[in-house]
C-alpha cells in the first residue's frame, strides 16, 4: 500500500499512483512489472507461467503527481509465494 504523507502522522492510502515492481521467479529470471494503485492504495499484478517454488516481487519505485514516493513508509515492500 501507498501512503500520502510518509513520515507523517496522516499516513491516508493514496489512488492513482503508478508502483512499479520486480519479481524474481523461481530459476532466478525477473520479471517487471506497473500498475496503478486502486482506492484504496493497493496494488495487484499478475504473471502467468508454469514455474514452480518461490516467487519474490519486492516494489522499486512509487509515482504520483503530486505526492514524493517514501519507501520507508510502506507497508510492505517485498513479499514472496511458493507455488507448488
Amino acid at each position: 500500500m501507498l501512503r500520502k504523507g510518509a513520515g507523517l502522522s496522516c499516513g491516508a492510502a493514496v489512488a492513482n499512483a503508478t508502483v512499479d515492481i520486480v519479481t524474481t521467479l523461481p530459476d532466478g529470471s525477473t520479471v517487471s512489472g506497473s500498475s496503478a494503485t486502486g482506492s484504496d492504495g493497493s496494488v495487484s499484478f499478475e504473471w502467468k507461467g508454469r514455474q514452480t517454488g518461490t516467487f519474490v516481487s519486492e516494489v522499486t519505485n512509487g509515482v504520483h503527481a503530486s505526492l514524493p514516493y517514501d519507501p520507508t513508509a510502506n507497508v510492505e515492500t517485498s513479499d514472496s509465494i511458493a507455488v507448488q
